[in-house]
């Protein structure tokens, strides 16, 4: 009886030299409206330790697909059982109802024909901003019924930043991606219903999309395992721009002296960034909004020590690009 929440959904930016990606507030917040159709097939695994390099998922196969479909909770048949909740989503009947504020994304329960929960407050599924790294520990009580019995349900949810860089996907290779673990353990408990469960749900976001490139669920419930690897149609709005949003960029002369020229192709608002060796700002120019096109900035850099340097451009979306430099 027990449902398994399953919705992720992000932005970017970058920290240091390397692109550490960050979920933003809103990050994981479809907008009501929208239908996100997701592939499903048997489970992946993940790569153990993911910090900057490559992980490979282009051999992923998939038996069906399924249609999320956003909307606000006022609009759903429930909505009114759940006033707190302001998003939700439908999938094969069952209606999942999230609060959606600036500090992340909360359950609020969910309706089926089977039964409904309601959890009041709400207990977390993501944390905004979240990063590589980064941790939170929450925990929850809700009450339900199923089929009538009333139940009670007691969770702890885990979410750790666990790892970052390129992912490659049967429908092209993406660069600045953030993975999320979810660890989501808890117990229903009832007349006659006792279920207890561990699920390990990865999540990996792209700037630029508000779902998952990828999710990866291991559920362990009273015993009996059951996972599952999900993607988006590779056809969604916004797979394209996400393939593409990374900055190229090209500095001359090297090495530099007095200027360095900065030729880069992007669009939107942009910020520059230049960093020294030990990873420190030096300091941050706003580029302002640009169209789609390539541009080119010259940088003072008089006064400054030699040694090897590196500019980032950045934009709105969290799409980025950095080049390394020696100024002398």
């Amino acid at each position: 009886m027990r449902t398994t929440l399953t919705l992720g959904i992000f932005a970017a930016m970058t920290c240091g030299l390397s692109a550490q990606p960050v979920l933003p507030v809103g990050g994981a917040s479809v907008a009501p409206g929208t239908t996100v159709a997701f592939r499903y097939g048997p489970v992946n695994t993940p790569h153990p330790s993911w910090t900057g390099g490559t992980e490979d998922h282009a051999d992923l196969l998939f038996s069906s697909t399924t249609n999320w479909v956003y909307s606000t909770a006022a609009a759903t048949p429930n909505g009114l059982s759940f006033p707190t909740a302001n998003l939700a989503y439908s999938s094969q009947g069952i209606y999942n109802y999230f609060l959606d504020g600036p500090g992340g994304l909360d359950i609020v329960g969910y309706t089926s024909f089977f039964g409904s929960m309601n959890c009041n407050p709400g207990y977390r599924y993501f944390k905004y901003p979240f990063t590589y790294n980064q941790s939170e520990t929450t925990s929850a009580n809700c009450t339900g019924d199923n089929l009538g019995t009333p139940f009670t349900r007691t969770a702890q949810v885990v979410l750790d930043g666990d790892g970052y860089g390129t992912l490659v996907m049967p429908f092209g290779t993406f660069t600045n991606v953030l993975r999320i673990k979810r660890t989501h353990s808890g117990q229903d408990v009832g007349q006659g219903i006792n279920v207890t469960w561990l699920t390990h749900e990865y999540y990996y976001f792209k700037p630029g999309l508000t779902f998952p490139l990828l999710m990866i669920v291991d559920d362990v419930t009273n015993g009996s395992s059951n996972s599952q690897t999900m993607m988006p149609e590779p056809s969604m709005v916004g797979i394209a721009e996400a393939l593409a949003n990374d900055i190229g960029i090209e500095v001359y002369p090297v090495p530099a002296t007095d200027v360095a020229h900065v030729r880069f192709g992007a669009s939107g608002k942009l910020m520059a960034t230049l960093i020294d060796g030990a990873g420190r700002t030096v300091w941050t120019r706003d580029l302002g909004n640009r169209s789609p096109g390539v541009y080119e900035e010259i940088f003072n850099l008089e006064g400054m020590a030699s040694g090897v340097y590196a500019i980032r451009i950045t934009d709105e979306n969290g799409g980025s690009g950095a080049k390394r430099f020696m100024v002398k």
